[in-house]
């Protein structure tokens, strides 16, 4: 057996109480049961499948037949009372219990599977899914069962000497172990939904890990094909500027209180012209009047 979960767990123990009660009242005839206060009751005992008299006639009909001792229900000297020992609220009551009882006995197997399955198996999740809805859909039928035979069980209309008659331990550990069925369905579910998301964040953590060196090359050349590019664009920027500068004749400086190459030489050429001219002039001397 694996490691298991609290969840887990606590829906394994849960599981174990139903399926134990569930099966002990699908066999007993203690479904309804006289109180003992009657010194030779008609009726003794009943179950889903097996019934118990001591002397029962039946009225209506006034058949010579007496029935006596514990037989199966569906004996073939029980035919003639049929429609006494078979209303259709036990018929529902056989039925939907049947159906919780095939449930839990399908889930053993599925409890079986689950305690062997390790949580990283690909079919986990699945196991816990059917397992958890089984055991739901199992007590659903398990709760109109007990609730129609909780109704109707004792009723006046049923068994002979009715006021006598007490619903018995068999059908108390039936409805404990149906409404123990839901809890264990649920908690199945509910570990289901951890162990999927357990499962997608594990498998999120890992594909990054598997390619990061690739996405990292990428990412790099994406950098630095966009940085020269931007490098790109500004350096023809800067040289449109110049030679649009160049071609106007009117270049800024590129920076304060510093002059242009081009401007400096023109004044430098200008000011040797003034010279040369200013040295060919001659000098007249001054005569003093």
């Amino acid at each position: 057996m694996t490691s298991k979960s609290k969840t887990g767990l606590f829906a394994l123990g849960f599981y174990t109480v139903a399926a134990l009660f569930i099966i002990i009242a699908f066999a007993s005839p203690y479904w309804l049961v006289t109180d003992g206060k009657l010194k030779n009751p008609k009726f003794v005992k009943i179950g889903l499948w097996e019934v118990c008299f001591n002397g029962f006639e039946e009225v209506h009909h006034w058949y010579d037949t007496v029935f006596k001792g514990c037989w199966w229900i569906f004996e073939e000297e029980y035919y003639i009372i049929h429609d006494i020992l078979l209303p259709g609220f036990f018929i529902a009551t056989q039925f939907f219990f049947t159906i919780a009882t095939c449930c839990v006995l399908i889930s053993m197997f599925m409890t079986y599977m689950y305690m062997k399955k390790d949580k990283d198996d690909d079919n986990y999740v699945t196991l816990l899914v059917t397992l958890g809805t089984v055991l739901v859909i199992g007590g659903f039928a398990g709760l109109i069962s007990v609730v129609t035979f909780g109704a109707r069980g004792d009723g006046r209309d049923w068994m002979p000497n009715w006021e006598h008659n007490d619903l018995g331990w068999a059908f108390a550990l039936g409805v404990i172990g149906i409404l123990f069925l839901f809890p264990a369905g649920i908690l199945f579910l509910i570990e289901a939904r951890v162990q999927k998301y357990k499962k997608l964040h594990n498998m999120q953590s890992r594909e990054p890990s598997s390619h990061t060196m690739h996405e990292r090359k990428i990412g790099f050349s994406v950098l630095f094909l966009l940085s020269a590019w931007k490098t790109l664009c500004q350096y023809s920027r800067k040289v449109s500027l110049a030679w649009q500068g160049l071609y106007r004749g009117d270049l800024a400086p590129e920076a304060e209180g510093r002059s242009s190459p081009i401007a400096g030489a023109a004044s430098a050429a200008d000011a040797s012209e003034v010279a040369d001219e200013s040295a060919s002039v001659p000098v007249l001397p001054r005569h003093d009047a």
